[in-house]
């Protein structure tokens, strides 16, 4: 998990330095990926991201080690919000609108069931910011969507 984190991190050095100032948001899910998630949120932080992580269902009641990869950003000043209700959902897209980094640490390669409620719903708005972000006009008139395909 902080192996994976820290190594997310390390990426994004290299590909979009600086970090310093730049804004990520990171959606967490509630097992291991979720923690690697709050990981990554404290890496991003010492590097000087200015960084907002939300937790799905909350705080209350995580596995171990997101338990204690929660107590670590806590203790640096960061708390992730829960996103427990369908009302969350507004301030969520917001800032899914703002950010220039979006990390989606919700689920993991162990998912083997359909998403439902208040995740579905998360990935919902992801999705349709990301898609209308894709589809903005860009240079030449044409959509970012349009050059791609």
């Amino acid at each position: 998990m902080e192996r994976a984190g820290a190594g997310l991190v390390r990426v994004m050095e290299r590909k979009f330095k600086p970090l310093y100032g730049k804004k990520a948001l990171i959606i967490c899910g509630r097992g291991n990926n979720g923690g690697e998630g709050l990981v990554i949120a404290r890496h991003l932080f010492l590097q000087g991201v200015q960084v907002k992580s939300y937790l799905i269902g909350g705080q209350d009641g995580l596995k171990a080690e997101p338990a204690a990869n929660l107590d670590r950003v806590k203790r640096m000043g960061l708390s992730p919000r829960g996103i427990k209700e369908d009302h969350d959902l507004q301030e969520l897209k917001e800032e899914v609108e703002s950010v220039d980094f979006l990390i989606d640490d919700i689920f993991g390669m162990g998912l083997n069931d359909e998403v439902r409620g208040i995740a579905q719903r998360v990935i919902e708005v992801i999705n349709d910011v990301v898609y209308k972000k894709r589809a903005e006009p860009a240079h030449g008139g044409q959509t970012t969507a349009q050059r791609t395909e």
